[in-house]
């Protein structure tokens, strides 16, 4: 996220387009969650064959991230805050991952 905010009329662009290419249609969201940032904090958790539940826990993840982004883009949230929120959103929603180790 500090990456793509050091470009925010970049990122911003980036958002608009990504919401104007939505579609609630079912074949979009299942493809929509394979997408590399949801494979990469699944293979962190090293969930090789994850359940429907893992998808879930991590479509919320991705979810709160998107929302910060947008609250940071503009200005309701400073980064300091994005960060803290964005950790607390990992820890409860990861908790079940950390107690399986």
């Amino acid at each position: 996220m500090r990456k793509l905010l050091e470009r925010p009329l970049l990122c911003a662009a980036m958002v608009q387009a990504s919401a104007a290419s939505y579609t609630p249609d079912s074949t979009v969201e299942a493809q929509r969650a394979e997408t590399s940032i949801y494979q990469a904090i699944l293979q962190t958790l090293g969930k090789q064959a994850p359940t429907q539940e893992d998808r879930s826990i991590v479509r919320l993840l991705v979810y709160g991230w998107w929302g910060v982004l947008v609250s940071c883009l503009s200005k309701k949230t400073s980064d300091a805050r994005a960060e803290a929120e964005l950790g607390v959103a990992a820890r409860l929603l990861l908790a079940p991952y950390e107690r399986s180790r």
